[in-house]
């Protein structure tokens, strides 16, 4: 019997695993196609206001998301059709991935911190 439940949640695991797959996929394919049509205007953003205010340019967005969430949750309808609660979780999910790929590149390239978030107070 245990080595059936083992057996079982190896399954599982490997389910959620093959899920987690399919779902960065599509927001792999989602982020290629809002770049081409916005070019690299979250990047350009966070650089362009992260030295006097640090991570705002990432917060504000991911904040525009939640409202929008918090909205769609309490009306239960989305008036604008491709922007579903499922679409504006996505949109989250993304705004958090491409905030760790900015600070990745930056570690990489031997960049700095992130302002208030490591130490440095906004606008000092």
């Amino acid at each position: 019997m245990a080595g059936k439940l083992i057996e079982n949640q190896d399954l599982m695991r490997v389910s959620r695993l093959s899920l987690h797959e399919e779902v960065t996929q599509t927001l792999k394919a989602i982020y290629a196609k809002k770049n081409a049509d916005y070019g690299n205007s979250f990047e350009e953003s966070l650089e362009e206001y992260e030295e006097v205010f640090g991570p705002i340019g990432f917060v504000v967005r991911a904040d525009d998301k939640m409202k929008r969430i918090k909205q769609l949750i309490k009306t239960k309808k989305a008036h604008v059709e491709d922007e579903s609660f499922e679409d504006t979780v996505r949109d989250l999910a993304n705004y958090c991935i491409m905030y760790l790929m900015y600070k990745e590149r930056g570690a990489k390239n031997g960049q700095g911190g992130m302002g208030a978030v490591e130490g440095k107070e906004a606008g000092s």
